[in-house]
């Protein structure tokens, strides 16, 4: 596997074997926010869906799913909305945080998520996307996207996590 590092982007590799990128410049922040955009090595899934995959209704089976979540550390509090290349974009707070839990097939679509409170696990998946990350170090507020339209979206697997 090549190596990504470089001055702006670690590579990092689990001792489970789990591979994703972090952005140096956000680690500064690490005290308000963990980022992660994986790589497709290390996970728990199989066949069409090897190896690292986090999407759920494509035909992989949920338990590799949820084993790919705890290999990430992420258990199963991880908010995420149905996605479908849309236009629209969640503001997750308190009051709709519940509707959103990962297990929770939520019919709602977006495709960027805003939120600004301390300690929950966001997450958008991509496949032919790219993951975009957003942090506002002043109001402590995070925005992840999913943005389609670029040939560069075939080289992440991409999960977009941040907590």
């Amino acid at each position: 596997m090549q190596k990504f590092t470089n001055n702006i982007i670690n590579h990092v590799k689990m001792e489970n074997g789990v591979e994703y990128l972090e952005f140096k410049e956000l680690n500064k922040y690490q005290d308000k926010l963990i980022h992660k955009i994986t790589l497709r090595h290390g996970g728990e899934s199989k066949d069409n869906f090897a190896s690292l995959n986090f999407k759920q209704g494509n035909g992989d089976k949920d338990i590799n799913i949820y084993n790919n979540y705890l290999k990430l550390g992420l258990g199963d509090k991880v908010y995420k909305a149905k996605q479908n290349h849309t236009d629209k974009i969640l503001v997750l707070n308190n009051e709709n945080k519940d509707n959103y839990l990962m297990w929770d097939k939520s019919q709602e679509e977006y495709d960027a998520y805003i939120t600004d409170m301390p300690g929950i696990n966001i997450l958008v998946t991509t496949a032919d996307c790219i993951p975009i990350i957003l942090y506002d170090k002043v109001k402590s507020v995070i925005a992840l996207i999913q943005y389609f339209g670029s040939y560069l979206s075939d080289r992440f697997n991409g999960t977009c996590y941040i907590s």
